[in-house]
Order: structure tokens, then C-alpha cells, then sequence
């Protein structure tokens, strides 16, 4: 979710033969403080976002 919320992603998981993998991806630059943020697991804004609301 911090990841998110600085405009990147972050993936984590178990290695083949062991170990653990993390792999995070960050922006240089700050988002933009008027876009919306992308909540993991929640439709993004827009069209889509619009019918999810009106099937609840």
C-alpha cells in the first residue's frame, strides 16, 4: 500500500530453492498530489469504477 500510494509497486515472494524475492518499483519524482491514488483491490476511477458502484 506505501508503495502505492508513492506512485510505484511492490511485489514480494518466495524464491525456487529458497531464499525470498522483493522487488519494488518507485518513482524519482513525487505523484502529482491532485491525482487520484490507486487503492490495491479497488477499481480505478472512470467508467468502470462508476458501474461497480451502481452493482453494490
Amino acid at each position: 500500500e506505501r508503495a502505492a500510494a508513492l506512485g510505484g509497486r511492490l511485489t514480494a515472494a518466495p524464491r525456487f530453492g529458497g531464499g525470498f524475492r522483493v522487488h519494488a518499483i518507485l518513482p524519482l519524482e513525487p505523484p502529482d498530489p491532485t491525482a487520484p491514488v490507486a487503492v490495491p483491490g479497488q477499481s480505478p476511477p472512470g467508467p468502470a469504477a462508476a458501474r461497480d458502484q451502481e452493482r453494490r
